[in-house]
């Protein structure tokens, strides 16, 4: 008679774990690569990340900056360049060993493109 319980018991919460398990479980889909899915899905629409460094080096002319040694590029018709005061700013004041903080153009994925510069 314990036996009989104890298989049926077994039975009952075997038929619950497989019950509970999605739909997805055994297609091939793993739940990594629900969760990778559903945070790339999430992480598109949200706002740019602010980032921060120090000038390197930098060429206005081609449109170049080096932020840790890093080349990013900027058109100069586009990026939008503010001081501290919140106030547009210009290249000019652009100073190597500066730290400053940027925004990367969402439009150009691709490539390391900077679209806003905040100077100190």
């Amino acid at each position: 008679m314990r036996k009989l319980t104890l298989t049926l018991l077994l039975g009952l919460a075997c038929h619950a774990v497989s019950a509970a398990m999605p739909a997805s479980a055994g297609h091939g889909i793993s739940p990594n690569q629900v969760q990778s899915a559903t945070v790339a899905k999430t992480t598109s629409n949200s706002p740019p990340a602010m980032h921060e460094g120090v000038v390197t080096g930098f060429n206005l002319d081609k449109g170049e900056i080096s932020i840790h040694g890093n080349l990013f590029r900027f058109d100069h018709a586009t990026v939008r360049i503010f001081s501290a005061s919140g106030g547009y700013a210009s290249l000019g004041m652009l100073h190597k060993g500066e730290k400053i903080r940027f925004l990367l153009d969402p439009n150009v994925p691709s490539e390391k493109a900077i679209s806003v510069i905040y100077l100190p």
